[in-house]
């Protein structure tokens, strides 16, 4: 380019000294053009040194450093690498005659060069440095931004195109690049936000348009589809969290991380099932979170094994337990006894014969003919299926029941019908059909069908369709059916109160279809399934309560008055009602909750609310009646319904009522509405209401 420019200045110089030729000859002499004027107003502005235009002007002459250079019009665009004082001559060219030259001594500074290599990783533009930038200015969308660095950080969402420029100094001695080419901005996914633990869940808000999170705990990184994540048995403590959004589109950017510091508490693992023999055998299934097993032959620790199966020695051993153990999570409950040397009942006489610490099985359907006197059961009783009927209790005592109470027992396989009656001024009063008091043992595969009728004098009691008060126990997989009235107590179909935890404990897969009725003041709370729940280390999940429920002040269709605890998958239906005239909590679901461990996770209320109480102190809601308290840093109702069709009215009387939205009845028979609830659990299809399986 350069040596055309001198090729183009020698043509021009050329021609001027033929017309000086052609001046000289005389009478052959011709008339030479007008001599242009001389270019004006020279200065040097934004990279380029200009000037005025001289009129007529077919070009000019640059001048600078020795060289020369002849622009077309009335500007020279000067050259990045030119710095510093120059002096440049500038003359106009017309018909083949320059003017006089005009002459600019000044400064010029320099220019830097436009940013190169624009990309975008992740929600940060980045771009190669450019030397002696003071600073970068970024434009996104005809708006600028400055950036002291090579990089800058978009916002969340921003869609379009980007461009920057280096900038000079102050001084004007170093001039701002022209802006780079522009790059086109990739979607980037927004952070996660209201990252918070609960019930052995990391959560946080979803990110629209994102197809998974990265979570990373201490340095392991696990890619979740949904906004939670399970550590459950995998941590506990203070940890450090981080959650980022990513997509699978090649065109979205993941998210920046956000961190969060959580303290994730330390659960008890899951009691061990299913205890089978086979010879000398046990077996029984893995537990979840488990790094080994502690083997107990006759309540005595034996060995502490990692298989999830022990040899019993020759030696005799009456029964084996097994509980779970792990460095991250506390142990678990012992498990059922699993019975090597059952002793056989087939008789009324035998069945009364049992002693406390024995381990027993029937071996045929028995049919009582005498009053059953209560007593404390320390054993094994095996149903195996058969069924004892026409039980009838009639007692003054506090501790009721088929036995008055269980203490690290298991009873399985067993069907029992018949009534308890019972009125009594002892204190302490605890009734249920299988055992007044539950504590440390396990219920399982059990069918339940009583009559229940109780008055206590002294203080407050205890009833519950199954058992009265349930401490530290399990139950799976149990069904009461039957008719519970009381004075003066505390009232649950299936339990009447679950307190003082210990050791995590569950009670899974079982179900109540009664009528319950509770006469009393206000300390007697009354719910379809459980009447009083205060023990947080207690999990009722995957059952249900289909009752007609009567009671005078903290009234639910599965729970009346719930202290602490966690309940998931469960449901209500049936009617609700509430007798008191002053005091009165009532819910489809829950009559009262407070307290600060709680959690309702999964549940549908579509049991009818009834009350005729209209004071300041009634409380009425589709859901709950009221909520106190509770831990706001994280939910207490998760993915919760009722049915307003059924109940007109809002979700809560009062409190805390967030989770828990309002379906019809027509929407409830729609399986989109559910999408969060496990199919492995419930029953769910268009045209019918939802269901456990």
């Amino acid at each position: 380019m350069k040596t055309m420019k001198n090729n183009k200045i020698i043509l021009i110089l050329i021609l001027i000294v033929a017309l000086s030729a052609l001046v000289a000859c005389g009478d052959n002499a011709v008339d030479l053009p007008v001599k242009p004027l001389t270019p004006t107003g020279l200065k040097v502005e934004s990279g380029r040194l200009m000037w005025n235009a001289v009129d007529g002007a077919d070009g000019y002459l640059v001048f600078y450093n020795g060289e020369a250079f002849a622009p077309e019009s009335n500007f020279y665009v000067l050259p990045d690498e030119l710095f510093g004082e120059t002096t440049f001559t500038v003359t106009a060219v017309k018909s083949g005659r320059s003017s006089d030259k005009a002459e600019l001594k000044t400064f010029v500074p320099s220019r830097l060069k436009a940013p190169k290599n624009l990309r975008q990783e992740d929600n940060v533009i980045r771009w190669d440095a450019v030397a002696s930038a003071e600073y970068y200015i970024v434009r996104i969308n005809g708006e600028e931004y400055r950036a002291d660095s090579n990089e800058y950080v978009i916002e969340e969402g921003v869609k379009g195109s980007v461009s920057v420029l280096a900038a000079g100094n102050l001084q004007g001695t170093i001039l701002s690049s022209e802006y780079s080419e522009e790059l086109v901005l990739k979607t980037v996914l927004a952070v996660p936000d209201g990252i918070y633990y609960y019930g052995g869940f990391i959560k946080w808000n979803a990110v629209e348009n994102a197809d998974g999170y990265i979570v990373t705990i201490n340095g392991s990184e696990t890619r979740v589809t949904k906004n939670e994540f399970s550590v459950k048995y995998l941590y506990c403590g203070d940890t450090d969290v981080k959650v980022k959004a990513v997509s699978d589109d090649a065109g979205v950017y993941p998210s920046a991380e956000k961190s969060q510091r959580l303290y994730i508490e330390k659960f008890a693992l899951e009691t061990p099932r299913n205890l089978t023999i086979a010879g000398n055998i046990v077996t029984f299934d893995a537990v979840v979170g488990a790094t080994a097993y502690e083997i107990y032959f006759d309540g005595e620790l034996y060995e502490t094994t990692t298989a999830a199966s022990c040899t019993v020695p020759e030696t005799s051993v009456s029964y084996v337990q097994v509980r779970a153990i792990s460095d991250t999570a506390d142990g678990s409950a012992l498990s059922e006894k699993v019975v090597f040397d059952y002793i056989s009942i087939t008789t009324e006489e035998e069945l009364v014969a049992m002693k406390e610490y024995g381990c027993y099985k029937l071996e045929s359907d028995i049919v009582m003919t005498s009053e059953r006197i209560p007593v404390t059961f320390c054993g094994a009783l095996d149903g195996n299926g058969h069924t004892i009927s026409n039980v009838v209790i009639v007692s003054d005592k506090a501790k009721v029941g088929f036995f008055s109470r269980l203490e690290n027992a298991t009873i399985k396989d067993l069907k029992i019908k018949g009534s308890i009656s019972v009125n009594t001024l002892e204190a302490g009063a605890a009734v249920g059909s299988v055992a007044g008091e539950c504590c440390g043992s396990t219920v399982k595969n059990c069918e339940i069908d009583f009559s229940i009728n109780v008055t206590t004098g002294n203080g407050i009691g205890v009833v519950g369709g199954a058992v009265g008060v349930f401490e530290n126990s399990s139950a799976e997989k149990v069904v009461f059916k039957g008719n519970i009235e009381t004075h003066n107590a505390v009232t649950g179909g299936f339990i009447g109160k679950a307190k003082d935890p210990v050791e995590i404990n569950y009670v899974k897969n079982c179900r109540v279809e009664a009528t319950v009725n509770a006469i009393g003041g206000e300390q007697a709370a009354c719910g379809g399934f459980i009447g009083y729940f205060t023990d947080n280390c207690l999990e009722i999940s995957a059952c249900y309560a289909d009752c007609t429920v009567t009671g005078p002040s903290y009234v639910g269709g599965f729970v009346g008055y719930m202290g602490s605890g966690r309940i998931s998958d469960c449901y209500s239906k049936g009617s609700v009602a509430a007798t008191n005239e002053g005091l009165c909590h009532v819910g489809g679901f829950i009559g009262r909750l407070e307290g600060y461990n709680n959690g309702v996770t999964r549940c549908i209320a579509m049991a009818q609310v009834e009350t005729q109480a209209t004071g300041a102190y009634t409380l009425v809601g589709g859901f709950v009646g009221r909520t106190v308290g509770g831990n706001y840093n994280s939910a207490v109702y998760e993915d919760c319904f009722y049915d307003s069709t059924v109940n007109d009215m809002d979700r809560i009387g009062s409190g805390r009522g967030d989770g828990i939205l309002a379906k019809s009845t027509e929407e409830l028979k729609t399986a989109s509405a559910f999408d969060r609830y496990d199919s492995s659990v419930w029953d769910i299809c268009d045209g019918q209401l939802p269901s456990l399986k």
